[in-house]
């Protein structure tokens, strides 16, 4: 086992720009999953760890030593692909024992360590059957048998679950987390669907455009989002954005919505200049359909999504020149059907705020001769400052570090 360092790689195909200066810290024994919309550079990223794409620039260590040079199969780094890249002609026990006989291990040590991972992945009983003959989850298997009997430093996975129905998905997704933990084998895991990024990770990075946006705990990427990217690609339904203006009242801060109505934010908004152009942002499960004398706009439900566990409501607020849609998420059966006009409410720390030019997160002030970089911790996790609001705004916005 071994930490990961990916440090300011670049990575250019002609005119596109594929990893611009990504810097990664991966822990020794650490899930972390790279999450990000296809075409953000996850990819490129992991087959530059795994050798199999050169960079540009920057440099990458397993441990450490700079393998930024070193060819493939000398990284001691094993992968699993998507499309699992078995051998048709071999059976099970010649597909995982392979590597092994590369190395030109004896062959009773070939015989027990396929064995043992063999039963670690439920594939004793099928060992002597040809890809062909196998399941899509019984392939995918011996594809992750093939990658843990190298017994590597770091293992990388490129979306090893996404040809699979979304039962057997579900079901490997919690054998994959139960089989790293036991191993703890440093890991990068790479796919585009967030249930699975928050469900395995220790850790998310998310990329766009080549780009890190964000790195942290599941916990930490869902409610302190660093920027509107991060805040709409997580959750399910996504974030609700619309555009504001700071509009405090009787020395109460809030935001002014466009053609719907007033919402107050919690103190620690208080400095914010009147008329500063913001998002705000909701997230589904955080609104309310109750009477109340706080309810921010009313609007006529759309769509009725009810999928027994939980239900979705599509509500349209009318503006004074568009509709806003808003998502509506709560548990259990739906307390209005489609037609129904209902009153939206939401609790004022359950707020995100975002500038709208740049479309970074509006932070909480720092106090007086605190470093703009100071970290703190609250129970929903640790937050960042920097200095990125306009002049005439005091209040910095959190970035990450």
């Amino acid at each position: 086992m071994a930490s990961l360092r990916i440090d300011r790689v670049f990575k250019r195909f002609g005119s596109v720009t594929a990893l611009a200066q990504v810097t990664l810290d991966i822990h020794d024994g650490e899930l972390m999953v790279l999450l990000g919309p296809s075409g953000c550079g996850k990819t490129t990223l992991l087959r530059a760890v795994a050798g199999l794409e050169t960079v540009d620039g920057g440099e990458i260590y397993v441990g450490t030593e700079r393998v930024t040079e070193i060819p493939p199969h000398r990284r001691n780094i094993a992968m699993v692909f998507q499309n699992y890249a078995l051998y048709p002609n071999l059976n099970v026990f010649d597909n995982i024992a392979f590597p092994l006989r590369a190395r030109r291990m004896p062959r009773e040590k070939v015989a027990q360590q396929v064995q043992a991972a063999a039963h670690r992945l439920g594939l004793t009983e099928i060992l002597g059957r040809k890809p062909h003959q196998l399941s899509g989850g019984q392939r995918q298997r011996v594809a992750i048998a093939r990658a843990i009997v190298r017994e590597p430093a770091v293992f990388l996975m490129d979306e090893p679950l996404s040809n699979l129905d979304a039962q057997l998905r579900g079901r490997l997704r919690t054998e994959l987390t139960r089989l790293q933990r036991q191993l703890r084998t440093t890991t990068i895991y790479v796919t585009h669907d967030q249930v699975e990024a928050m469900t395995m990770g220790d850790r998310i990075a998310i990329l766009e455009g080549g780009r890190l946006q964000q790195v942290g705990t599941p916990a930490e990427l869902y409610h302190r989002p660093v920027n509107l990217f991060v805040a709409g690609f997580l959750g399910s339904p996504s974030m609700n954005l619309v555009e504001a203006q700071s509009a405090p009242r009787k020395g109460k801060p809030g935001v002014l919505l466009g053609g719907q109505g007033w919402l107050p934010l919690p103190d620690h908004y208080r400095h914010l200049p009147p008329g500063l152009g913001v998002k705000v942002g909701i997230r589904p499960e955080s609104l309310q359909i109750r009477q109340a004398a706080d309810a921010f706009a009313t609007g006529r439900v759309e769509v009725v999504e009810y999928s027994g566990f939980e239900t979705v409501l599509v509500v349209s607020v009318q503006g004074p020149h568009t509709i806003q849609e808003w998502s509506v998420k709560m548990l259990g059966h739906p307390p209005a059907r489609v037609g129904d006009v209902v009153p939206l409410t939401v609790s004022p720390d359950q707020i995100h705020l975002f500038l709208s030019d740049s479309g970074e997160r509006i932070g909480m002030p720092v106090a007086p001769g605190e470093p703009s970089h100071l970290r703190w911790t609250e129970p929903e996790g640790t937050l960042a400052w920097a200095e990125s609001l306009p002049a005439a705004a005091p209040v910095p916005a959190e970035t990450t570090q």
